[in-house]
């Protein structure tokens, strides 16, 4: 708060909260004291991408899925309708494949196995559909996000 002072900048309390990245087993004692007038949570969305106090990202890969679930009935309809597999697979680069993207280089290395598995059944699914002619694989697109 005092840096936003100093800086001549304005902070909305209604849309500030506060994240305290912790370890799992760090006792409630050691934690910071609560900042007055901001609400303390333990998940943030920031730029599209869930933050948990400790850092699993279950709640983000949860939302990812979702949200790309929901676009396989678009392109569902949009194969029904005889729209060609090399439209049909544009189409998934942008609106599924940069949804899986988005911010992967950040939440990757946090990822379990298991949620690995989830998002690269969504890719999965795209290739099993006929939505694409290609495989993706969440590995590969990981290293290469890195360097975009």
């Amino acid at each position: 708060m005092n840096w936003a002072v100093e800086d001549k900048m304005t902070v909305n309390l209604l849309k500030t909260v506060e994240i305290v990245f912790q370890r799992p087993n760090i006792g409630q004692d050691l934690l910071p004291l609560k900042m007055t007038n901001v609400g303390r949570v333990n998940v943030a969305k920031l730029l599209g991408v869930y933050l948990r106090h400790d850092l699993n990202f279950s709640q983000h890969v949860d939302a990812v899925v979702a949200i790309c679930s929901q676009r396989f009935y678009l392109l569902a309809q949009f194969k029904k309708q005889g729209l060609g597999i090399s439209s049909l697979d544009t189409i998934i680069k942008a609106i599924v494949l940069n949804k899986i993207l988005h911010a992967l280089p950040v939440y990757y290395g946090y990822l379990t196995e298991e949620q690995k598995g989830v998002l690269q059944r969504v890719l999965d699914r795209a290739t099993n559909r006929g939505f694409t002619p290609y495989y993706y694989d969440l590995d590969v697109l990981a290293v290469n996000a890195q360097y975009i």
